[in-house]
């Protein structure tokens, strides 16, 4: 495989955009789990053309507390994928922060959330996947989010979609 595709699998879940149909917690151990329960419901009133339900499961799915960040982030894409956008002061809310950094060796990415869950991936293919054991990180993490509400508060929200393969890219994540 090539050393950018494997970047690309290893990134594309970390910003919460990912298309419905491969956010929907289908594996056997997540299949009655929340909120993976409620992203197949969403998933099945799309494929029935019944938006209005599908925006009623998803905002059930922000109202729910203690999520993943990233849960949160997916539903607000699905959601803006169905009409709907955040309130102003909400779109301007950061669950996470993705900094990437393309060297020639490949591509170093570290994504930092709310929920102060964290991720490193080294060019060389080793990476962490810190799930917030303990509150060790928690400075760092919070470092990261501080440096993207100054961003966003500066610059707005990212809308634009992500880039294939970035040269260098600082993103904060908002709804």
């Amino acid at each position: 495989m090539r050393e950018w595709m494997r970047d690309v699998q290893i990134r594309d879940p970390l910003f919460g955009d990912l298309p419905l149909a491969q956010w929907s917690g289908d594996s056997l151990e997540d299949r009655h789990a929340e909120p993976w329960r409620s992203f197949r419901l969403a998933k099945q009133q799309r494929a029935q053309r019944d938006d209005q339900a599908a925006k009623a499961t998803l905002h059930e799915i922000l109202l729910t507390p203690n999520l993943e960040s990233r849960h949160y982030l997916q539903a607000w894409h699905f959601l803006r994928g169905l009409g709907e956008q955040p309130a102003p002061e909400q779109a301007k809310h950061i669950y996470g922060v993705v900094i990437e950094v393309a060297l020639q060796e490949g591509l170093e990415i570290v994504a930092a959330y709310e929920d102060r869950s964290a991720r490193y991936f080294n060019y060389s293919g080793a990476g962490v996947v810190w799930e917030h054991p303990d509150a060790s990180l928690d400075e760092n993490v919070e470092a990261l989010l501080a440096a993207g509400r100054n961003v966003v508060a500066q610059i707005g929200p990212w809308t634009a979609s992500v880039r294939p393969h970035p040269l260098r890219v600082k993103r904060a994540l908002t709804c």
